[in-house]
């Protein structure tokens, strides 16, 4: 359908490889339409080498379903046709403006993909998105799938309310996104693959706030974004890695960054709460690979199983970021797993541990490799085998009286503070007062 001006209510649309095609110019209103069967609703194709597409869409209260086999191509027809449709919308080189409210997606191998374009969305809900392999593109299965290009395209995008109905629920991607600039909140995410991928945005503008997840896999997932300008990961409720076949053992995490070194001075993970599951896949809390200046602060991590969970904050590389005032809560006062910590941290340079409050893992705090210039200042160990403990391979600088507390003996067989090395020890100490402060040794 090829019109200028397009409005349809109420309509049946069924079995069309594009039901409604959007030129440059032209207005589209759709309302309490049910697009069944259709490889996809509306289209904003790419024109004329790339052109920007003046656009004007109204979507309200429309359903996007597929139900069964869709119709197969006509001769000449060159898109692919799967068991279901490829999208509900698709479009190029546009600002979208998808803020109607009360539409549906069902059963479709993707929701709403944006190219090049400015993509608003708000009150819009996603059923059982799955990818199919008649469309092998990144980011496949997504309720929401958004790409830049080293211009500053945008995604902003509202749920329903994280304590409200899910806007996203049995998808393989909740929101993937490359080169964009986003803004997403107020979601209630059930049962989706991951939540969140968020890719190379330098120098663009992040913000997940207050979502409430429950994922099979990674909760919130930041790849190579160095340089952002600014993230914020915020106010989120994550329940991650309740994988359906958990006797495959691939880790994930409730929260990931995984960069190579460039700053991101205002990158920070903020106030979530994350929650594990007694399997193994639900490995890791909050991990950051290769990061610089990042700040993570006063999120709660809990774990359920001391066998199946490992790590509540794990590093790797990290430059110059801080870990102050998590509160790490392992499962029990048993230790079946000598590796597992509240924190872990392998290797960097100048990172600052200050004020975490850790009980009832293997180990508060594990250090392995060298770590130029580690700060533990006012850190908390309660319950453990081992709270404070250096590797072998684990050189961290002086610690000269810096507030970290004891609070509890060590569990048979352990230490307060082991280093395994004794040359790194007396070379580099950890100083404090044996004497007892309110049940504490510091």
């Amino acid at each position: 359908m090829y019109k200028r001006q397009v409005y349809i209510r109420e309509g049946p649309l069924r079995d069309a490889e594009n039901v409604v095609t959007a030129l440059n110019g032209a207005n589209i209103v759709l309302i309490q339409d049910v697009f069944r069967d259709d490889r996809l609703g509306l289209s904003v194709p790419d024109m004329n080498g790339g052109q920007w597409n003046d656009v004007s869409v109204y979507l309200n209260g429309n359903l996007f379903q597929s139900t069964g086999a869709l119709a197969q191509p006509y001769p000449g027809q060159t898109t692919a046709v799967g068991r279901i449709g490829y999208a509900a919308v698709e479009v190029y080189n546009t600002y979208a403006d998808l803020t109607g409210g009360g539409n549906i997606v069902d059963r479709m191998s993707n929701g709403i993909i944006g190219h090049r374009s400015d993509v608003v969305v708000t009150d819009f809900g996603f059923k059982n998105v799955q990818p199919d392999a008649a469309y092998p593109y990144i980011g496949n299965g997504s309720g929401i799938f958004a790409q830049g290009d080293h211009s500053y395209h945008k995604l902003v995008q509202q749920g329903y309310g994280e304590g409200n109905a899910p806007s996203f629920e049995n998808c393989q991607w909740g929101i993937f996104t490359r080169y964009m600039t986003v803004w997403s909140e107020q979601n209630n995410m059930q049962n989706v693959g991951t939540a969140y991928r968020v890719e190379r945005s330098g120098n663009r503008y992040v913000d997940i706030l207050s979502n409430q997840m429950h994922t099979l896999s990674t909760g919130i997932d930041l790849r190579m974004n160095q340089g952002a300008t600014h993230v914020r990961v915020q106010n989120n409720d994550i329940t991650f890695g309740d994988l359906v076949n958990p006797w495959i053992p691939l880790p994930t995490f409730g929260i990931i960054v995984n960069e190579y070194p460039g700053e991101n001075p205002d990158s920070k993970i903020l106030n979530n709460t994350i929650h594990y599951v007694p399997k193994y896949t639900s490995f890791v809390g909050i991990g950051l690979l290769a990061t610089d200046k990042w700040l993570v602060a006063e999120n709660t991590l809990n774990m359920v199983s001391n066998i199946h969970n490992r790590w509540g904050i794990a590093i790797s590389g990290a430059r110059y970021c801080e870990f102050s005032c998590n509160n790490i809560n392992g499962a029990a006062t048993t230790y079946p797993a000598d590796g597992q910590a509240g924190i872990y941290s392998n290797m960097g340079e100048g990172q600052r541990f200050s004020c975490n409050v850790m009980d009832k893992t293997s180990n508060g705090a594990l250090f392995n490799g060298l770590a130029a210039d580690i700060d533990l200042s006012g850190n908390q160990f309660n319950r453990h085998k081992w709270g404070l403990h250096l590797s072998t391979s684990a050189i961290i600088a002086t610690q000269d009286h810096k507030g970290t507390l004891w609070y509890e003996e060590p569990a048979q067989g352990g230490l307060g503070a082991w280093n395994e090395n004794d040359l790194n020890a007396s070379n580099n100490p950890l100083l404090y007062n044996p004497a007892n402060i309110s049940g504490a040794n510091n």
